[in-house]
């Protein structure tokens, strides 16, 4: 998965918590292992926009680097 972001987000935080990915707070990535077997978009997409919404991936949010 590829992330991009506008700066408003960290999406290496995003990478990370979701794939086990990193990069950049601006432009990240990770392998996704179900991809190959069919992966629930939908279900990904929730968790994207579930991240979003709890302000998780803010900058200077200090909180964001935990992991589930």
């Amino acid at each position: 998965l590829s992330f991009r972001a506008n700066g408003k987000i960290d999406v290496s935080l995003m990478a990370k918590k979701l794939v086990g990915g990193g990069g950049h707070k601006n432009a990240s990535g990770g392998l996704f292992a179900a991809y190959k077997d069919g992966a629930n978009y939908n279900y990904i997409k929730a968790q994207i926009v579930d991240l979003i919404k709890s302000k998780e991936l803010k900058k200077g949010n200090s909180d964001a680097t935990n992991t589930q």
